[in-house]
This record gives C-alpha cells, sequence and structure tokens, in this order.
C-alpha cells in the first residue's frame, strides 16, 4: 500500500508536467512551431533524458495529427521533397549519438542545442523580420535543403528539437502562415513516425 502511495506521488506531478507540455506542443503544431522546445526542457527537467525524448515523441504525433487535420492541405509538397532526402542521415546520427552518450552528457547536450536554435531564431527574426506573402519564393542554395535537413533529423532524434531548424528554413524561403504550418505538419508526421522503430 505504501509503495502504491509513492507511486501515486511521483505520477500525479508528472502527469499535471504532461498536461502543460500537452498545451504547448497543440500551441506550437498549430502556431509557434520553434515553442516546442520548451517542452523538450521540461521533460528533460523531470525524467531520465533519454525515456523523456521518447515520451515526448507521443505527444507530437498527436499534435501533428491535429495539426495535419487543421492545415495539412496547405503543405509545400516541393520543399518538403528537397528536405526529406537529408532528414534519414541526420536521424541515423543522432541515433547513433543517443546509443553512445550518457543519460547527463544528453541533457547537456540537449540544453546547448536549444540555446543555439533559440539564437538562430532570435538573429533570423531580426535580420528578416517578416514572412513573404504569396509571391516569390527568396532563392536559397539547394545545399541549405541538404543541412536543414541533416540537422532535422539529427536533432529531432536526440532533442525533438527540429522544429526551430524547420522554422529558420522555412522563413528563409519566405513561406506564408498557412503553407508554413501545413509543411511543418506533413514533415514532422513523417519524421516522427520514422523515429518510432529508433526510439
Amino acid at each position: 500500500l505504501r509503495h502504491n502511495r509513492g507511486v501515486a506521488d511521483l505520477f500525479t506531478p508528472l502527469l499535471a508536467v504532461f498536461v502543460v507540455i500537452g498545451l504547448i506542443i497543440g500551441f506550437s503544431k498549430t502556431s509557434i512551431g520553434g515553442i516546442a522546445s520548451i517542452s523538450v526542457a521540461i521533460a528533460a527537467l523531470v525524467m531520465p533524458t533519454k525515456e523523456s525524448t521518447a515520451a515526448i515523441l507521443a505527444v507530437l504525433i498527436a499534435g501533428d495529427l491535429v495539426a495535419i487535420r487543421m492545415f495539412g492541405r496547405h503543405a509545400d509538397w516541393s520543399l518538403l521533397r528537397s528536405l526529406l532526402p537529408a532528414v534519414l542521415p541526420g536521424v541515423v546520427l543522432g541515433t547513433l549519438f543517443l546509443a553512445w552518450v550518457s543519460d547527463d552528457m544528453l541533457r547537456r547536450s540537449i540544453g546547448v542545442m536549444l540555446l543555439v536554435l533559440v539564437g538562430l531564431q532570435l538573429w533570423q527574426r531580426r535580420r528578416q523580420p517578416g514572412v513573404v506573402p504569396g509571391g516569390a519564393r527568396p532563392r536559397v542554395p539547394r545545399t541549405m535543403s541538404w543541412i536543414t535537413g541533416a540537422a532535422a533529423g539529427f536533432t529531432t532524434m536526440t532533442a525533438n528539437a527540429a522544429g526551430a531548424v524547420m522554422t529558420l528554413y522555412l522563413l528563409a524561403r519566405g513561406v506564408e502562415k498557412t503553407r508554413f504550418i501545413g509543411t511543418m505538419a506533413w514533415f514532422f508526421l513523417g519524421v516522427n513516425l520514422a523515429k518510432v522503430p529508433f526510439s
């Protein structure tokens, strides 16, 4: 009985934390993609780090399905095709990294990745404050698609933090908001489902 009460006492705060995480992820999937990183940081603080990335993955997939239902028809498939070939190598590298690092080192690595990604997002917003509506899309080197795909694969596998990487890329491409959310939704549903066997 005492053991069961102890488990319940631990479970209740963890459940409350995951309610907050669910709200953040739900908001990020249909609005500001990069803020899902906050939920990653919270989960890594309250759970063993490797387990937290797998737990967050289930919530992310649920969020992806909702986002596709609402915005999936607006996806830009040409952008998705340019990114996907480089994602798998990034996921494989991320899987090898997870197998190699300790839980403590992974927690620190996630912290560094999140700080770098937040810094890049702030820099991008200062450099290019708005999204180009419709019309012509700014030219981005093809190598940028490969770098973004590989970075998204690696950061999503290790820290579920590729939302910031994709946000930077889509802002650089001048993607307007509904296309932005629809493209993100399909990209992350595919990537997150591909991660399930690894996680």
